[in-house]
């Protein structure tokens, strides 16, 4: 195998992996946008009604 196979699948293999932490960890960082923006709507609602 030449070295610049290697570098191909390495760089594949890099690929797949952000992929998969991606696949991994998206919905968890969804989840915590939501819960920020729930938390600063009733952060600023709040405001809003004391003004």
């Amino acid at each position: 195998m030449g070295d610049e196979c290697r570098f191909d699948v390495a760089l594949k293999m890099k690929c797949f992996a952000i992929l998969t932490t991606m696949n991994i960890y998206a919905h968890a960082l969804e989840e915590a946008d939501r819960a920020a923006a729930e938390k600063f709507d009733t952060l600023f609602k709040t405001k809003k009604e004391q003004a």
